[in-house]
């Protein structure tokens, strides 16, 4: 199975609509196709439920900037987000992930999925020019 594009252009559209976060719009297109690849989420239906997952965890995020777990290394300053989707691997555990850096006035994302698919997820956390 595969996800919809419309279901792909609707997920960008969701995230960019929240006007109180800022993300890079390269990583927030290759956050979704990430998303969409992981095989547990590879239908629409999956896929919309862990949207609306993520979706909820940046509100969370913008009503409390301070949620998240600090970040230590060469993440530091950085705050971690985990969520357990509908469709968690086994064992059960939180299987999402937002990493963010609360700024004044935004919060910038920068970069939320799948906890360890795909693989790279902090290698483009370190590519990113805010690291």
């Amino acid at each position: 199975m595969t996800v919809s594009e419309q279901s792909l252009r609707n997920a960008i559209s969701t995230i960019a609509s929240i006007k109180e976060i800022s993300m890079n719009p390269q990583h927030l297109l290759l956050d979704i196709l990430a998303l969409s690849k992981v095989p547990a989420f590879a239908e629409d239906e999956k896929f919309n439920s862990v949207l609306h997952t993520v979706t909820k965890a940046l509100l969370e995020i913008v009503q409390n900037p301070a949620i998240g777990d600090n970040l230590k290394n060469d993440f530091a300053g950085f705050k971690s987000l985990h969520k357990k989707s509908d469709y968690p691997t086994d064992p059960p555990h939180d299987d999402l992930r937002i990493v963010y850096h609360p700024e004044t006035g935004q919060i910038w994302i920068v970069a939320f999925g799948h906890r360890y698919l795909p693989d790279d997820f902090y290698n483009r956390i370190r590519a990113s020019k805010r690291v």
